[in-house]
């Protein structure tokens, strides 16, 4: 939800790649020049699927927070009682 910097290991090499905010999973990310070798020397693109699991430890503050959160009305329907 806040974004984050995590490590990826395309190929030989560990890169840090920025995941943006409210990235869901399944997002693809692309890491420009970090894929297959070419034929011409340079290197294809990699693409980075993302997958974001939940903590495996329970945290009674998150918890306290997502219980008592009121998300904001996603349409008009909503908003009207519909």
């Amino acid at each position: 939800m806040l974004g984050a910097k995590v490590k990826v290991q395309p190929s030989a090499e560990r890169v840090a790649v920025a995941v943006p905010k409210w990235s869901s999973t399944g997002r693809i990310l692309r890491l420009k020049g970090r894929g297959v070798p070419r034929p011409d020397g340079g290197k294809g693109d990699q693409y980075v699927t993302l997958r974001l699991m939940l903590p495996q430890k329970p945290d009674p503050k998150l918890e306290a927070f997502v219980a008592q959160w009121q998300p904001e009305a996603d349409s008009p329907r909503q908003s009207m009682g519909v």
